[in-house]
């Protein structure tokens, strides 16, 4: 029985790997601007976006700026003309926009970071938190299933906790399940998935 409404696949998304994300940004960015030099026109030069936002994503700031760079230096090799330094306004503007993608990008992708940690974490006590556990559970019974290995789940419950927060505040009823915060020390469970499910 699910007790929440999630989307597994986005709680486990496939990444590629680093080395798979370098090479497909860099040969990305050898395609645009080998098309950039060929024709030298705006809607060409917006394709190095692309690998930009890719870097960004999957390297966060330092991709998105080295990505920002590397597209930079290769737009003034497509188009000779900059390397004089003779900037038209159109060129200005594109090598900000470069820049601005690839900070932006990396930006968003911190924040979608964050708030992936919000939505599977218990705000006081940084355990993870019931839609956490599902997700996990069900990798879990996966791996177990396909591994035909068995498979064990301990559930505690904290006697009268909430007469504990009634009585002296959540704050408090935090501090009473210090077991599972990675923090405070616990073994096997501070370094494993414990959920809190507040009922």
């Amino acid at each position: 029985m699910r007790l929440t409404i999630s989307n597994d696949r986005l709680a486990s998304t496939a990444r590629l790997s680093r080395r798979a994300t370098t090479a497909l940004a860099g040969v990305a960015l050898l395609l645009v601007f080998g098309l950039d030099r060929a024709t030298g026109v705006a809607p060409v030069q917006h394709l190095y976006y692309v690998p930009i936002m890719l870097a960004g994503f999957r390297f966060k700031m330092r991709g998105g700026v080295l990505a920002a760079l590397a597209s930079i230096l290769l737009y003034h090799l497509a188009n000779p003309h900059l390397l004089t330094f003779r900037y038209g306004e159109q060129d200005l503007v594109q090598i900000a926009l470069f820049v601005t993608v690839g900070i932006v990008t990396a930006k968003l992708a911190l924040d979608a970071d964050r708030l992936r940690q919000l939505a599977s974490t218990d705000d006081l006590t940084g355990l993870h938190n019931l839609r956490s556990f599902e997700v996990h559970l069900a990798a879990i019974v996966r791996a177990s299933r396909r591994e035909r290995a068995p498979m064990a789940l301990l559930v505690l419950d904290v006697d009268r906790l909430k007469s504990l927060n009634d009585k002296y505040g959540h704050l408090t009823g935090a501090e009473a399940v210090p077991c599972g915060r990675p923090d405070r020390g616990a073994g096997a469970a501070a370094r494993g998935r414990m959920p809190l499910w507040r009922g």
